[in-house]
């Protein structure tokens, strides 16, 4: 139940963040989902990483349908598992 509470939290902000950033450019758009994703870190990658793909594919103007490992490789950004293994290893 707190999982699903939250997740409608999370997918409302990120879609302030779809409408507000949607005519930005792409540079723009990889800066801030790449500082958004690494400031909640570990936490965001276990609990809401199906969110991320939506919300992914939704910010850089990607079809629901279309495959997240070819939008990443598009985007030139690392997979969601290498980026999950980078937040929990230890620095």
């Amino acid at each position: 139940m707190i999982l699903t509470e939250s997740s409608s939290v999370f997918f409302a902000r990120a879609n302030v963040l779809v409408r507000r950033f949607s005519y930005y450019s792409m540079q723009v758009k990889l800066q801030l989902f790449n500082m958004y994703c690494f400031f909640y870190d570990t936490a965001l990658w276990e609990n809401f990483g199906f969110c991320l793909y939506k919300m992914s594919k939704a910010l850089f103007g990607f079809s629901k349908y279309s495959s997240v490992t070819a939008m990443l490789l598009q985007l030139g950004m690392p997979s969601f598992l290498a980026l999950t293994l980078y937040c929990i290893m230890p620095k």
